[in-house]
């Protein structure tokens, strides 16, 4: 895993990921803080690569595949990009329509946008969130 800290954002009043060292709490705390926010990332992001795996499953348009393409390979670089290792890929898909997959992935977007202080990381939760408000604006 790369080295990334744990801070609390005074402004947002939560605890974001970053690349600085906040030095005003006890240690214990930031590290029971960093472990909850690792766990919820990486279950987040997974979360978001199984949801757009089971889209391009149901997906027929073309233009839409390809940006759902760009958008897959944009989560598993944030993934490893935290992480240094590969999303699992194994995914089973429940029945959902379409749209609902479209909001789940969009909500789970700006919850990582939320959580990720990370300049580069942030980006690419910005970019993934803007491909799936544009698939959900185009959506039937």
């Amino acid at each position: 895993m790369r080295k990334f800290f744990c801070t609390y954002n005074n402004l947002t009043e939560r605890y974001q990921l970053s690349v600085a060292r906040n030095g005003f709490m006890s240690p214990r705390i930031n590290a029971l803080a960093e472990n909850t926010l690792l766990s919820e990332i990486r279950e987040a992001i997974q979360n978001l690569y199984n949801q757009i795996v089971c889209i391009k499953e149901e997906e027929q348009d073309s233009d839409r595949l390809s940006k759902l393409d760009d958008c897959e390979l944009l989560v598993s670089n944030l993934y490893y990009s935290i992480f240094a290792e590969p999303l699992n890929i194994e995914t089973e898909c429940s029945e959902l329509p379409m749209r609902q997959r479209l909001n789940i992935c969009f909500d789970l977007a700006s919850r990582l946008e939320s959580m990720i202080n990370i300049a580069e990381q942030y980006k690419l939760c910005g970019e993934i969130k803007n491909i799936f408000q544009s698939l959900i604006n185009g959506a039937k």
